[in-house]
Order: C-alpha cells, then sequence, then structure tokens
C-alpha cells in the first residue's frame, strides 16, 4: 500500500486456517439465461440484432483483501507468519447482465477490381449486482469491518471492461491479395485507484482526472477514489496473400497510430506532501492495467498461415 510491499496469502477454502477466515466450501454457479435476436439478408446485405439477459446466482469470485494486526497476529499462532492480508475465492454475488450485440455486413463486387467487404459490430451491455455478501462473521468478530466483496472487486465486476465497443472494418480482396482496414472504439472504463484518502489528499490527487468518491466507511469523511479512463478509437491494418490453398503470409500493423489509454492519478510533490503517492506508484506504472487495448503502443507483426 502506497509504494510499500505487503504480503497476501490467497487460502483454500480446503485450507485448515479457512474456517478462521470464514472462507467456506463452494457452490455450484446457477444461471439463468435469455436471449432472443432477429436476421435480415438482402442483396449482399446482413444484418443481426441479438438480446440476452444472463442472470447468475452464487457468482464465484475472488473475496476481497482482509488486514488487520489481529488477523497477523492470527495467522501467526497458526503457524503462518508475516501475512498482511488473505483473500479467498467465494459465492460472493449475483449478477444480471443485460446486453445488445448488432453486426451489419455488406458485400460490393467491384468485378475485375475485387471485392470490397464493409461490416460494422457493435455491443452494448451493463452488469448489476442482484446481492453482495457481507463481512464474514469470524472476521467481523475480531473487529474487520470489510465486507467480502468491496467497492474495488465490485467496480472491477461492473466497470473494468468497456460496456460498449464498436468496431468497423473495410476488407478488399483480389484473386490472392487481401487488405483490411479495422478501426475499434472501446468505451470508456473504471478502476478504483485509491482507498481510504483524506480530503486533503484527495484535493491534492485527483485535479485533471476524472473521478467518483465514494465514502471510505458509513459517515467517514475519507473516501475511496474510482477513477474513469476515456473512451478510445485504436485502428488496425493488415495485408495478405494466398500463396497456395493452404498457404499464407500475412504482415500488419496493430493500434496503427500509436494510441495509449489515459494515465492513472499520478504522484506529485503536493500528493506526497500530503502524505500519499498516486495510483501510478510514484510513476512506476502510469497506464492502468485494464487498458482494454493494453498499454504498449504501435505493434507490427508478420505471420504464416498453414491450413491442413
Amino acid at each position: 500500500m502506497n509504494g510499500q510491499p505487503l504480503r497476501i496469502r490467497a487460502v483454500s477454502v480446503n485450507h485448515p486456517t479457512a474456517p478462521l477466515i470464514g472462507a467456506t466450501a463452494l457452490k455450484p454457479e446457477k444461471s439463468d439465461n435469455i436471449s432472443t435476436g432477429v436476421v435480415f439478408s438482402m442483396d449482399g446485405f446482413d444484418a443481426t440484432v441479438d438480446y440476452y439477459r444472463i442472470k447468475i446466482e452464487d457468482r464465484i469470485a475472488m473475496s476481497s483483501n482482509f488486514q488487520s494486526t489481529t488477523l497477523t497476529s492470527m495467522l501467526a499462532a497458526q503457524g503462518y507468519p508475516g501475512v498482511g492480508a488473505v483473500s479467498f475465492l467465494t459465492n460472493a454475488v449475483d449478477t444480471t447482465t443485460k446486453g445488445v450485440d448488432v453486426t451489419l455486413r455488406y458485400r460490393h463486387d467491384l468485378d475485375e477490381w475485387g471485392t470490397l467487404t464493409g461490416m460494422l459490430a457493435a455491443n452494448f451491455n451493463d452488469t448489476k449486482f442482484d446481492r453482495i455478501a457481507g463481512t464474514p462473521a469470524p472476521l467481523a468478530a475480531i473487529g474487520i469491518n470489510t465486507v467480502l466483496f468491496d467497492l474495488s472487486q465490485q467496480v472491477r465486476f461492473t466497470d473494468s471492461m468497456p460496456k460498449d465497443k464498436i468496431t468497423a472494418s473495410l476488407n478488399w480482396q483480389k484473386d490472392a491479395l487481401r487488405l483490411n482496414l479495422s478501426g475499434t472504439r472501446y468505451g470508456e472504463v473504471a478502476q478504483v485507484a485509491l482507498t481510504n484518502r483524506t480530503p486533503a489528499q484527495v484535493a491534492a490527487l485527483t485535479p485533471g482526472y476524472k473521478v467518483k468518491l465514494v465514502p471510505a466507511a458509513p459517515g467517514s469523511a475519507n473516501s475511496d477514489i474510482i477513477q474513469y479512463f476515456r473512451a478510445d478509437i485504436v485502428v488496425d491494418f493488415e495485408a495478405g496473400y494466398d500463396l497456395t490453398d493452404d498457404f499464407s503470409l500475412s504482415a500488419g500493423v496493430s493500434n496503427l497510430f500509436d494510441k495509449y489509454p489515459g494515465k492513472q492519478i499520478a504522484s506529485t510533490a503536493a500528493s506526497v506532501a500530503a502524505g500519499t503517492n498516486g495510483a501510478d506508484n510514484n510513476g512506476i506504472f502510469p497506464y492502468a492495467y485494464i487498458a482494454p487495448y493494453g498499454v504498449n503502443g504501435r505493434s507490427f507483426h508478420v505471420k504464416a498461415t498453414y491450413r491442413f
């Protein structure tokens, strides 16, 4: 925390210490899925629209990280010294995910100039919690009030993946040669950047960033900081050539315009003076791991494909 290492032990529900921290045997997940859709096709144009709803009960997820000096001492007495925090797999939540998939495709014959195919694909989705389990009784008994599935885990489930993604592509092919240009718009994502920060620390950390503040505990003046990262468009290009019916070569550029995601809340002189680093761990990790197209910028690739 705050740039200092913390030893976290992921405890198996079958481990001897599991009852001490409230880790119980896992139950099978139960899902209730509904989907419906329509298909339209005419003169080289195809369209599909699908709606889905997925309800999952007793969803298996990693718990919050639980920590306290009492817990560390208790684990040390059981022969596991130096453990700063524990977590475990658990049937933490019930969720409902609703979404729509749309695909549009048009193919046009250019006669001696080959064929041109355009495609537009989009997904819109939203996940809500129907149930979130509370603090396990054994941990509550030693003064830990962290919920079984805390805000960091909740935001990871609902907002760490884009709620909307739209891809448009244009493909040209003539005989053995093909070219493909595509652009993908990834919607906004979010993560809990920092937790339990004082008003002074929040004031030093957050200017210039899109954030939401959530009370760290009921009635507390301190806040957990949810940071939102902008939607981005990433363009890819690839060219391919079929040497035979079974063997082809291709080369391309991913992230053609060298796009990078928004940066995490940074450590600054003002934040350090207020007693905290930023989410970037003093500049070591400037970009969030949840960036949907990675943090490596432009890349080139060459590949050979043989079909058996």
